[in-house]
């Protein structure tokens, strides 16, 4: 039988885990004999209670659904590792609860040199996003390509993902469901683009699976799994990236947050991570590359457009400057009226700084500088 059917099954089955696959591995135990046998032999073949031994039913039926899904797996190149095998992530093999195995559609590099997890809320402010754009563009200015990771929910993940495609660099989307859908469906257009760059779409859901509550909890573990290091960017004490981080420090990884207003529910989850020491403080590319002791190859640094240093024309720098003290995102006839200058100068003058990546524009017709 189909090697890859067994890893489908397996991970269709109700009840088997990590520690259960481990134990199959140790003492010999075939695919046929785990979904054929008994409860009482499997108990007694793998020195298990009768609680850690998926049900005959399941197991059973688990069989009969998994030909389903490696029909559609094949008539979309979908590729399946399971634990164990060669090609499983390095990374996520050492976590305790890891995946019995993984869907993964596209190319990407899973056991990458440098891999970062950036998460948060689905309510992101342009400030989030802004952060997220500042943090993926100065890696990239100091040389660095590390594989952004997240969740492809709205937000912060979408945020980073897209900041990664501008950037060229490659991006892992986990996701809470089975590959025969894209959840949400607005960012079907997204999950495309993160493939066809390089990128893929990653599950430990069979394709048809559909996503539920605990589902996104188990998907965040996977995120954390992959990562060196999870930077937190937004959220409330109670958002879902709380438990990326939680299962980023139970793993022993690096854990970021970026802090915020003081008052701003957006960071409330942030500050309790950095009071409480479950977090270093990380507010730019340069914390992050110092917490993780990543050495900059001065061959690879791009010069930083958006670096107040680096500009030269004065009325950008005037323009520039006013964004970065600003307490909110502006408008053209705000920096008009604050700087006193021509209203179509202005216009020209942010239409170029946005081109070099100086500023961004964000809902409202307003612009940020990007630090």
């Amino acid at each position: 039988m189909d090697e890859r059917l067994w890893r489908v099954a397996i991970s269709m089955t109700k009840g088997a885990t990590a520690m259960l696959l481990r134990r199959m591995r140790e003492k010999s135990l075939s695919w046929e004999e785990f979904f054929y046998s008994e409860t009482p032999h499997l108990m007694q073949r793998l020195d298990i209670s009768h609680a850690a031994v998926p049900r005959n039913e399941a197991r059973r039926k688990a069989i009969e659904e998994a030909q389903k899904s490696l029909e559609f797996i094949d008539a979309h190149r979908i590729k399946i590792v399971g634990l164990g095998d060669e090609g499983y992530p390095r990374r996520l093999a050492e976590c305790y609860d890891a995946p019995t195995a993984l869907y993964i559609c596209g190319e990407a590099d899973l056991d990458a040199e440098k891999m970062v997890a950036m998460v948060g809320t689905r309510r992101c402010d342009v400030v989030g996003k802004a952060c997220v754009e500042s943090m993926v563009k100065g890696l990239k200015e100091k040389g660095l390509r590390p594989t952004i990771i997240s969740g492809l929910a709205y937000g912060i993940d979408t945020a980073a993902h897209e900041a990664a495609l501008r950037h060229s660099m490659p991006t892992v989307a986990v996701v809470a469901h089975g590959l025969s859908t894209i959840y949400p469906s607005q960012n079907k257009a997204l999950a495309r683009q993160i493939v066809k760059n390089g990128g893929a779409i990653v599950s430990e859901y069979p394709p048809f699976m559909r996503a539920w509550k605990q589902s996104f909890l188990e998907r965040n573990r996977v995120i954390a799994g992959l990562s060196d290091l999870t930077v937190v960017v937004q959220s409330d004490v109670r958002g879902g990236a709380m438990s990326t981080a939680r299962m980023s420090r139970e793993y022993d990884r690096s854990t970021g947050a970026v802090p915020g207003r003081y008052d701003s529910e957006l960071h409330a989850g942030c500050h309790h991570l950095i009071r409480n020491n479950l977090a270093e403080l990380m507010a730019n590319a340069d914390d992050i590359c110092q917490s993780m002791d990543w050495k900059i190859d001065a061959q690879g640094v791009l010069g930083a457009k958006g670096s107040i240093f680096e500009i030269t024309n004065p009325e950008q720098k005037l323009i520039y400057d006013k964004l970065c003290r600003a307490s909110e995102p502006l408008s053209v006839a705000m920096l008009q009226q604050e700087l006193d200058m021509n209203m179509a100068t202005v216009m020209a003058l942010l239409g170029e700084m946005e081109l070099d990546g100086m500023v961004m524009k964000v809902p409202g017709n307003r612009f940020i500088a990007v630090k």
